[in-house]
């Protein structure tokens, strides 16, 4: 990619990282809704809530593997099946093959977002649906020692800018949702945007279509399933009581 600021260009949008979060005292995870992830030493448990089974992500710190299984019951007796291992070392290789794929993907689903067209083809503008990294803190709480969020400041934020230049004054990475009306239903969610400041200082309107955001997600899974065939192994009957 050219050094020089392309404004046309989403991929040569700079969007500021904040710096890394670190996880409350006493909070041994997060709760979404319907998943809960809990951590533990040396790993991370994904599990649906009310669910009798789990999945586990082991970060193998003495065997130098990362190992994901599934712990579930029969009856009375704790059975564990293994389902993908990964050598440490092919690791990082691995991911070196799918980062150009994901940088592609992203070019490809990104784009300028134009808010003439949004008013000619009747697109409604909502902002607060999504939460960005920077706001997470904003609308969390500490609930049973697990993060979780506060459904009231969810709500608080959720606004309709009265004119779409608004748009123009929401901070970098902060998101609004595209809807589209239907003649049978509620609103369709035809993408989400952002506002982000690039290389040479313009704040600039980008958004990502739902079906374009689709589709790389499909070609993105099945390019990661590849790789983590030919890094690693995956196991079908590998059953094991506690």
């Amino acid at each position: 990619m050219s050094k020089e600021c392309d404004q046309a260009n989403p991929e040569a949008v700079q969007v500021q990282q904040s710096g890394r979060h670190q996880l409350p005292p006493g909070v041994r995870g997060i709760d979404l809704g319907e998943m809960l992830m809990l951590f533990a030493r040396d790993k991370l448990v994904l599990a649906a809530r009310g669910a009798r089974e789990h999945i586990t992500m082991h970060i193998g710190s003495k065997s130098g593997e990362l190992d994901f299984h599934k712990t579930y019951r029969t009856g009375k007796v704790e059975r564990h099946q293994r389902l993908y291992s990964i050598p440490h070392s092919n690791f990082g290789p691995m991911l070196e093959e799918l980062m150009p794929l994901a940088s592609r993907a992203w070019s490809r689903i990104v784009r300028p977002l134009n808010l003439d067209e949004l008013v000619a083809k009747r697109i409604a503008v909502v902002v607060g649906l999504l939460v960005g990294q920077t706001d997470l803190e904003t609308v969390m709480k500490v609930r049973r020692g697990k993060l979780a969020f506060d459904l009231d400041k969810l709500a608080s934020r959720v606004r309709v800018p009265e004119y779409l230049e608004e748009l123009y004054d929401l901070a970098d990475g902060q998101f609004f949702t595209l809807l589209a009306a239907r003649r049978r239903g509620g609103p369709r969610i035809v993408g989400h945007g952002f506002a982000v400041t690039d290389c040479a200082g313009n704040h600039q309107l980008l958004w990502l279509p739902t079906r374009s955001i689709q589709a790389e997600s499909r070609r993105i899974g099945r390019a990661v399933q590849l790789a983590a065939t030919k890094y690693g192994q995956f196991y079908t009957a590998d059953l094991r009581s506690a």
